[in-house]
């Protein structure tokens, strides 16, 4: 007789076994989940319509509470980011190089196109380092701009020395300036060129208008809206509409004192304790509010911390006869039958969501795999639903296989083809088109002493880094050849400036090679050499190869010169560099001023070709 034995499984084994017994097919699971609900509908009706009713109110009044002060953040956001957007913008110009601070009159045009599209600020500045600075002020009809020393306002000299620690933009703390009899909110960008400090852009919107805009909204939900700075200070409130007469530099908003709103006073003072009220109020999300007077007053509050150091406290308060009206009539309506058909509406939703949740998760995922952005894709979860589990891992599995098809296939080609379906890329067709080529300086002796698995691995790093500058600058890395690389720029897509992203990809790649040099050299590892070549010019560009294998690529005399001039940059060494770069005449002037800087080397023959060519070295 034969004894079978069962060995002990593996404890993630067993785990996957279980929920594979918990798992139901869709039927049978709408199945239990709609009798379920009729259950609970049933014995809703016959036994708690009064509390369903109650229920209901609850979580309809905390939807609302969370709805109003989303819908307050948003407005905030909507009115302020727009300032922070427009001085990020005018500082990566000006740190790119295509707005020079000292034109003055080009700073002044861009700081008055920039407030065009943003009518919400009302000021903009840039700062020097020594306090001078260009101003752009919203007037009714046009913007006037005026140069002015700032370093005798208040706090100038501390917000310029805070701006040199920084690196991205940030809410300042509001101000009132002498001149003006405004208070305005700014947000602040250092513009840092070349790792200097060069001066500060600083956006500013009114006080006044925030204020409107919490009123408006106010008024949408029948309650009062305001914005507090801190514990202490007021920064929108329906009197703040037209501004605050009483502000000044020291002062630029008003304390609760100055305000007399007894319910914002009382607010604060029972502030840091638990949420006040009836424990039904707690439910929905309501603070209760008692002011001195003995009335009460719900309030919904939340603290957002995105604009400053400073926290600010959104909220809205009602006057209690307005909520307990709308709550009586709640309760009015609030009868058996009525209660049970909202609440099996409800529960259908609530189902419908759950059941859809996983297919939802998958479209978004195949929408992932569509656009080819493998990199933001997460795995789907697994599901107690048998087919939608199936559906998932059978997913989860392909985009396993896609990503090994990642790695052979350029990322811009395998989009294009995406995009453009069948047939479109087949034909070949000549373009305009900038080729680079590199190749790793000394790599046999580098590497004679070295393992196969090293050598690959060093390979994999070094292609690692400079292919990632290509990819930076949406190139398409063609082929890997040893320790050589070529990339194109034009095609798949026409892009009209091709020899300036490749001269900008040669240049990332010094700085990339040059800085992993320098760790290598801590490491007490031989610095790596290398010599790129570009040149710009006529290609053929498309399929080529067997029927059975073929590969997107460019062939042509273009792809000759620039494999020539990768050649001859050994000649040219590139003093403090590991790094030499040899372009073409034709690639220099394509590229404009990404090339601008380039020093002419006068004409060379190259090998395999009858005229001379002029080369430069950038």
């Amino acid at each position: 007789m034969d004894i079978q034995v069962e060995k002990n499984k593996p404890a993630a084994e067993e785990a996957e076994e279980a929920i594979y017994r918990w798992q139901i097919s869709i039927g049978r699971g709408l199945m239990l989940m709609f009798g379920t609900l009729v259950f609970l509908a049933v014995a809703i009706v016959l036994s708690l319509g009064v509390w369903s009713a109650r229920e209901n109110t609850i979580s309809l009044t905390r939807q609302l509470a969370e709805t109003t002060l989303f819908e307050m953040e948003r407005t905030l956001a909507g009115h302020l980011d727009p300032a922070r957007a427009a001085v990020d913008h005018l500082a990566a110009r000006i740190e790119a190089g295509s707005l020079d601070v000292a034109d003055p009159e080009a700073l002044a045009e861009a700081m008055a196109g920039a407030l065009a599209p943003v009518p919400q600020v009302t000021a903009m500045l840039f700062i020097r380092p020594d306090g001078e600075a260009i101003r752009a002020i919203r007037n009714d009809a046009d913007v006037m701009v005026s140069p002015f020393n700032i370093i005798d306002q208040p706090g100038a000299k501390e917000a310029l020395q805070d701006a040199t620690q920084r690196r991205n933009s940030y809410w300042g703390a509001p101000v009132r300036p002498r001149e003006f009899q405004i208070t305005l909110i700014n947000v602040r960008r250092p513009v840092v060129k070349e790792d200097r400090f060069t001066g500060l852009l600083v956006s500013s919107v009114r006080i006044s208008e925030i204020s409107a805009r919490m009123n408006e909204l106010g008024k949408v939900v029948r309650g009062e809206a305001f914005v507090l700075y801190g514990n202490d200070f007021v920064l929108a409130h329906p009197s703040l509409r037209e501004g605050y007469a009483k502000a000044s530099p020291e002062h630029p908003l008003p304390s609760l004192a100055d305000l007399d709103d007894p319910v914002l006073n009382a607010y604060v003072a029972q502030s840091g304790k638990h949420l006040r009220g009836t424990v039904m109020a707690q439910r929905m999300g309501v603070e209760i509010i008692q002011t001195g007077d003995g009335e009460s007053w719900p309030t919904l509050s939340r603290k957002i911390v995105s604009y400053g150091d400073t926290p600010w406290t959104v909220g809205v308060y009602f006057r209690s006869s307005d909520v307990n009206a709308e709550l009586t009539r709640l309760v009015i309506a609030g009868s058996a039958g009525v209660a049970v058909l909202a609440l099996a509406v409800l529960s259908a939703w609530l189902l419908s969501r759950y059941l859809a949740r996983p297919l939802n998760g998958l479209a978004l995922a195949a929408g992932v795999v569509r656009d080819f952005e493998l990199d933001g894709f997460r795995s789907l979860p697994g599901s107690r639903l048998r087919e939608i589990d199936s559906a998932a891992t059978a997913f989860n599995a392909m985009v396993g296989s896609l990503r090994w098809f990642e790695a052979y296939v350029p990322h811009t080609l395998v989009r294009r083809l995406i995009n453009q379906g069948d047939g479109e890329m087949g034909a070949s067709e000549q373009r305009t088109v900038t080729v680079l080529f590199t190749d790793v300086a000394g790599f046999t002796s580098l590497s004679e002493n070295m393992s196969a698995s090293a050598i690959a691995a060093l390979l994999n790093e070094h292609f690692a880094l400079i292919g990632g500058c290509v990819e930076d600058e949406e190139g398409t890395i063609d082929k890997f050849i040893g320790d050589a690389l070529m990339a194109f720029w034009g095609a798949p897509e026409l892009q009209a400036d091709h020899a300036a992203r490749a001269c900008r990809t040669a240049q990332a790649m010094r700085a990339a090679v040059d800085a992993d040099n320098r760790r290598r050299a801590k490491a007490g590892l031989l610095p790596i050499g290398l010599r790129i070549g570009l040149h710009t010019g006529e290609a053929i560009v498309g399929n080529i190869g067997a029927p059975g294998r073929i590969n997107y690529t460019i062939v042509g005399d273009t792809v000759n010169v620039a494999n020539r001039l990768e050649s001859l940059a050994k000649q040219f060494p590139t003093e403090g560099s590991a790094v030499s770069i040899l372009l073409s005449a034709e690639t220099r002037e394509a590229a404009a001023m990404a090339a601008a800087a380039a020093r002419p080397l006068g004409s060379h023959q190259l090998a395999g070709r009858r005229e001379e060519t002029e080369i430069f070295a950038l």
